[in-house]
């Protein structure tokens, strides 16, 4: 009998699903702009079915500095307050506010580049524009997200960008904030290996592991983001607006499976997806809001890895290995954007700096309402045009 190695037979085990990413970078939303992540998913990848998982809620509390060993000041009448300090009448002050212990960062400088022994997947000068007019980094309201009023952000972006009912993330909805006036986090731990082993029944498992990360932290100067405290991310209806924002999203999954198909190959893979939004020292972008203008520093980059390792044995014999990679990077100068209308699709100003597999290259804006240009290159390959908005798919 003879037994045929397909490409569909490696690609069982590949199911990360799309919603990981939609579900994880739609619920930073938060003091940011109307965007749709929807596009910057995986787009091979299956559905997952509901399992009740129970996300890993943040523990910490906000940081209050307090003196140690320290003789805390007398009032006017000579009795120590409990604050330690005293106002011009001398009654106890209230206690000063800080923010919240930024804690839950988990990812390295190192994961944002490419993975050691993997090769890059080659993209064309067609697939790179496609995927440039697909990006969500370079918009300012995604096409898809224009029938949602301006200011209104949804708090459930599945209604907009999946269509699935099966989602193993679904516990992420459950996750609560944590915030006081100066600062907000989340952060949450789900593990989908059951959920998503349901999912594939072509491969009889060995063994099969999933988990996903993710944390939020944003700080607010000039605002006040308390109400945000002890609500999931459905139940803030309207996204704070702070002056002076920093915001850093970090996103990190990984499955690993080995498992044997019908026709008796073993197959085992792993796949790695990691999101990072913030500044290019792993800390948070400024974002700068002065009226209708949305300002962001030039050290802020988003920045999504996936990396895809994949063998096939059969009968002992290795018929299959594969270790591939892809890997975008975008890198803001000097990018302002109108917030006045859901109109106002691009950038207004400024421009990107993209990385993505193989090419690299600048998207200069010179409007929110005019498409922006692009120059690429890949190699002794150079290409440059006007890039047209997506179809709002």
């Amino acid at each position: 009998m003879k037994h045929k190695l397909t490409k569909a037979n490696i690609n069982t085990n590949i199911n990360l699903s799309a919603t990981i990413l939609i579900a994880l970078v739609a619920s930073f939303s938060v003091g940011c702009d109307h965007k749709d992540p929807a596009a910057n998913a995986p787009k091979d990848q299956s559905e997952q079915p509901q399992e009740e998982i129970t996300p890993i809620a943040p523990s910490t509390q906000p940081a209050v500095s307090h003196p140690v060993n320290a003789t805390p000041p007398v009032n006017t009448t000579g009795t120590a307050n409990a604050t330690g300090t005293t106002n011009a009448s001398g009654t106890p002050a209230a206690p000063k506010i800080v923010a919240l212990v930024d804690d839950g960062g988990f990812l390295k400088l190192s994961d944002l580049e490419a993975p050691a022994g993997h090769g890059v997947n080659i993209l064309s000068d067609v697939d790179l524009v496609e995927s440039l007019r697909r990006n969500t980094g370079l918009y300012n309201v995604f096409p898809s997200m224009n029938a949602v009023p301006a200011g209104d952000v949804p708090a459930d972006r599945e209604s907009v960008t999946n269509d699935s009912s099966e989602d193993c993330l679904k516990p992420q909805h459950s996750a609560k904030w944590v915030a006081n006036k100066l600062s907000a986090k989340l952060a949450y731990a789900i593990d989908t290996s059951e959920c998503e082993k349901k999912k594939n029944t072509d491969l009889t498992y060995n063994k099969y592991t999933s988990v996903v990360r993710a944390y939020m932290y944003l700080t607010c100067e000039g605002g006040d983001l308390s109400a945000m405290n002890g609500k999931t991310q459905a139940e803030i209806a309207d996204s704070p607006l702070c002056p002076q924002l920093q915001r850093r999203f970090e996103f990190r999954s990984d499955v690993e499976s080995d498992g044997v198909n019908a026709e008796g190959i073993q197959i085992k893979t792993k796949v790695s997806n990691i999101v990072f939004m913030g500044s290019k020292d792993l800390g948070g972008c400024k974002i700068k809001h002065v009226d209708n203008k949305q300002i962001l520093s030039d050290d802020c980059i988003d920045v999504t890895m996936t990396a895809f390792s994949t063998s096939a044995e059969y009968e002992g014999v290795e018929v299959f290995n594969s270790k591939t990679y892809d890997l975008e990077k975008l890198s803001y100068k000097g990018v302002v954007d109108d917030m006045s209308s859901q109109d106002n699709i691009w950038h207004e100003s400024g421009s990107i700096d993209i990385e993505k597999n193989n090419w690299a290259g600048t998207i200069t804006y010179a409007g929110s309402k005019v498409n922006p240009t692009y120059d690429a290159w890949a190699n002794l390959e150079m290409i440059s045009g006007v890039l047209a908005p997506a179809d709002g798919e």
